[in-house]
């Protein structure tokens, strides 16, 4: 009872230390579309819903994703619309000079860690165990690469990524689910408000409070620990892309299951939901990616091991813990380029992935 005393307190500390808004995507989209309607009105911008027939000395805009709608300039004609355009260059250069400046310290890092990494990738370094630190010494002393690899990590992330996707993602589905289709419910307010806050919270908050709700009353660190700690972590974000995939949903597929005689939770599954896979999976990519690098919680929670182990119930090794470990013992620091290596492709191949689905979802 201290203990969940001790966390429920922790929790409500960072939940007020971290208070966040509760605005959702679609909330945002309505204020910056109140926002451009502000702007018409302003500058004297007449909207028409046909083409006009003579284009002559008035300035119309068309929009691309809309074949209906054309924007009239109706005061201020063509000295206006030359000087929007030449803000409107002055404002791409200074985005893509941004952009530019962003991309550097990427474009090195990158860079960095792919020269360093690209020679320590070999297939003894994908299925061998992380070697001791005397090994190690040994093979520095001799000149000789050294040997082992991260296989235990690459084995333990599986596994705990693994567990914690088969909960999160059924989870976060269904509440997002709930939250699009209840929006105005109060109790709905309540878990989007904790999901935005959960969302916020620090992984290092969430490694402690899952080793007082986990670790302590299996007196023990575990790969159960660490699935944990993930999917709590995995939850908000794919709760999020839920609700906000299902919103921008056509609403005529939901009217017309209803019509056909299914019920909300029927047009739900069979309708709703698998038009909105493309977005949802997109979502599910995201937060893999989000967790996947966690040191912290896991730090927490599975605590580590130099074996390559199967068991759930007992200490595991991550990719991300490896790396912290090698980063502590001189005698491993090289190994530090390779793991960082295969984490980034593999959460690049993961975002990419993402984009790809995304892209050719919106078709």
């Amino acid at each position: 009872m201290k203990q969940f005393t001790i966390s429920a307190l922790l929790l409500s500390i960072v939940f007020v230390l971290i208070g966040c808004n509760n605005n959702t995507y679609s909330d945002d989209l309505k204020e910056e579309q109140q926002l451009i309607e502000n702007f018409i009105q302003r500058q004297g911008i007449q909207v028409v819903t046909e083409e006009p027939t003579e284009w002559g000395d008035n300035v119309y805009w068309k929009l691309p994703d809309y074949d209906n709608y054309y924007f009239h300039l109706v005061q201020h004609g063509d000295t206006v619309s030359a000087e929007l355009e030449a803000k409107d260059k002055v404002l791409l250069c200074g985005v893509c000079l941004l952009a530019a400046l962003t991309a550097v310290p990427l474009f090195a890092i990158l860079g960095e860690v792919f020269l360093r990494g690209y020679d320590q990738l070999s297939w003894s370094f994908f299925t061998e165990p992380t070697p001791t630190a005397y090994k190690a010494m040994e093979a520095i002393e001799a000149g000789e690469p050294i040997p082992g690899g991260i296989a235990n990590g690459i084995v333990g992330t599986m596994i705990m990524l693994g567990m914690a996707v088969v909960v999160a993602v059924p989870v976060g589905i269904l509440c997002g689910a709930f939250l699009a289709e209840n929006s105005k419910n109060r109790f709905a307010q309540i878990v989007s408000y904790l999901t935005d806050l959960l969302q916020g919270t620090p992984s290092v908050i969430i490694g402690i409070i899952t080793y007082i709700w986990v670790v302590v009353p299996m007196k023990g660190y575990s790969a159960i620990a660490g699935s944990v700690a993930l999917c709590i972590m995995m939850l908000p974000l794919i709760i999020r892309s839920t609700e906000e995939t299902l919103k921008i949903l056509p609403a005529s597929l939901k009217e017309a299951g209803l019509a056909l005689g299914g019920n909300k939770a029927r047009v739900m599954m069979k309708v709703q939901l698998p038009a909105a896979f493309g977005g949802i999976f997109t979502g599910v990519l995201l937060a893999i990616s989000r967790v996947i690098g966690e040191t912290a919680p896991l730090m927490f929670t599975a605590l580590g091991c130099s074996l390559i182990r199967f068991s759930i119930d007992k200490p595991i090794s991550a990719v991300p813990l490896l790396i912290w470990e090698f980063f502590n013992d001189p005698n491993l620091q090289e190994l530090i380029w390779g793991a960082s290596l295969f984490l980034l492709l593999f959460v690049l191949t993961l975002n990419l992935t993402a984009k790809y689905l995304a892209k050719k979802w919106n078709q």
